[in-house]
Formats: structure tokens, sequence, C-alpha cells
């Protein structure tokens, strides 16, 4: 199922950034899932895959990079 949220946090020297969907839920993803240029405050769109830790967002696609 596809979401969509706003990138919070990305921190490029470990690799993962946060989302916060429209449930003001915190999911983490792998900064090599963005599938092109964002910034936080980015609304993107994602899927999520369940994982031994918790929730994971997959699949990030930036809808627009304005603030």
């Amino acid at each position: 199922m596809k979401r969509i949220g706003k990138i919070i946090n990305l921190n490029y020297a470990l690799g993962i950034g946060e989302i916060s969907d429209r449930n003001d839920q915190e999911i983490f993803f792998d900064i090599a899932d963005i599938s092109g240029v964002a910034e936080p405050n980015c609304t993107v769109q994602f899927e999520i895959e369940m994982k031994l830790q918790g929730l994971r967002a997959i699949k990030v696609i930036p809808i627009d990079s304005s603030n």
C-alpha cells in the first residue's frame, strides 16, 4: 500500500532517513531507496515493509521539494 509523508531527517553519514506519515508515525528508510533528489520537509510517496526491527519505508519517491 502506498503512503504519503514528509521527510523529517536525512543522515547521510549513517545512510538512513526518517519519514513522518499522515498519522504522525515516524518510519525509517535507507537513503539508497530514494528515487530522486529529496531534502527535509519534502513530500514523498512510499511503501511499507515489515522488518523484525519494525516498519521500514521502501520505494521512496519525492513528490516535490518545496518547503
